[in-house]
């Protein structure tokens, strides 16, 4: 009975250790695998520049994981937009930040760009599927983030073909700003395309890199070269109001914690502040006022009518050319009231340095030397709140608001 007992109770004990040998192996393995990705951590911690690229087949994932990541932290500037990274680029230290002036000499203008221009590899990005205004301001966040780096933007890639109607647009509205050359639609002969998270994470922020305003000036300016002209008149000052209509209402759900409507008082208010600060400086400089013009930008479709404007006035130009607004905002105005919008927070960023920016707050950050009201005027900021939650008061009920949603998108395809 024994012997007959014995090969099977070996045979039963040979296979248990069998088994404990292959979860000791799966063990060591994990452990080794898990100390792998321990150390690649610890390399993109200590260089993150050596991870600059994605491939185009990761490009997709970034950007989905950016946007879930804005989403679970409720606003896109959470981190310090004004941070610039430790590290000198090649570009900084080429030249000292200064104060400086865009020269109207052709050879000069050539001379800042050669000076300022970047000679590190070329990177690419690729063309987001937004509105023009945000469309182009990833470009130009891209465009900044390889300057910083000491590296050339070769431009913007179409991952999947657009029509001719949304990328015609975007050329146009570069091509008022002289920058058609510095950011095209182009695609990297390698298929390798910039991460989106490192160029957008420090959002406005990344236009403080030092430098970086004076050589784009220095290249929209060499576009912008007219004949000097003796006895030219004075042209008078020119305040230039943005005002983002159209879809946007106070009934629309607020963006990253920001209602996107601001009321016509808000923009009134502005107005006759910068008004007067235009005339005050006016009549210190000189004996005889200069007069002030006022241009206002907005869209015949709006919740609020805007007859005050012209009632008081005021340039009112309704449903005009993009790309007229972005020129008036860039080269032909002394101050730019913004709306919360980057269709023309873009222009504002390249705007002229004797260009007073006024900026209302909201999940762009302003530049360090805007006037952001949020700071200088929070009585004003809880008038513009108070007048907002009285408007929505008045929308309509979700089905109606609905209703009217497809009509307007109905109206806007067949027209």
């Amino acid at each position: 009975m024994f012997s007959d007992h014995q090969p099977r109770q070996e045979r039963h004990t040979f296979g248990k250790n069998s088994q404990v040998d292959h979860r000791k192996k799966l063990r060591q393995r994990l452990c080794f695998g898990f100390a792998i990705f321990l150390c690649a951590a610890f390399v993109i911690v200590l260089n993150p520049s050596t991870f600059d690229y994605d491939s185009s087949a990761l490009v997709f994932w970034t950007e989905n994981s950016t946007t879930s990541s804005i989403g679970s932290q409720g606003s896109i500037n959470n981190g310090d937009d004004n941070h610039i990274s430790p590290s000198l680029s090649a570009v900084e230290a080429k030249i000292p930040s200064t104060n400086y002036n865009v020269s109207s000499s052709t050879t000069t203008t050539n001379a800042q760009i050669e000076l300022l221009r970047p000679t590190g590899r070329t990177v690419y990005s690729y063309v987001r599927g937004d509105r023009s205004g945000a469309a182009i301001q990833d470009m130009l966040m891209a465009h900044a983030y390889a300057f910083s780096k000491g590296q050339r933007y070769g431009g913007a890639c179409q991952r999947r073909e657009f029509p001719d109607h949304v990328i015609q647009p975007r050329k146009e509205l570069l091509q008022v700003l002289g920058l058609e050359s510095e950011m095209p639609f182009r695609c990297s002969p390698t298929g390798k395309l910039m991460n989106r998270f490192k160029y957008t994470q420090q959002d406005t922020g990344i236009f403080n890199t030092p430098n970086y305003l004076e050589y784009m000036h220095a290249v929209m300016m060499q576009k912008q070269q007219q004949p000097e002209q003796q006895h030219q008149p004075k042209r008078p000052k020119q305040i230039t109001v943005h005002i983002r209509r159209g879809d946007i209402t106070p009934c629309r759900p607020r963006t990253n914690g920001f209602p996107r409507y601001l009321p016509n008082q808000h923009y009134l208010a502005l107005i006759e502040r910068y008004k007067a600060k235009l005339a005050a400086a006016s009549s210190s400089d000189s004996d005889q006022q200069q007069p002030i013009q006022v241009v206002v930008y907005s869209e015949s479709e709006t919740f609020e009518p805007l007859d005050e404007f012209s009632q008081k006035g005021y340039d009112l130009r309704l449903d005009g050319s993009i790309d007229q607004v972005w020129k008036a905002i860039a080269f032909e105005s002394d101050v730019v009231i913004l709306s919360r919008s980057s269709f023309s927070l873009v222009p504002a960023v390249l705007s002229l340095p004797r260009t007073t920016i006024v900026y209302t707050p909201f999940w762009h950050k302003p530049l360090a030397h805007w006037d952001d009201i949020g700071t200088l005027d929070p009585v004003l900021m809880n008038t513009t709140l108070t007048e907002f939650r009285r408007l929505k008061k008045t929308c309509p009920d979700k089905a109606e608001r609905k209703k009217q949603e497809k009509e307007r998108k109905r109206n806007i395809k067949y027209s």
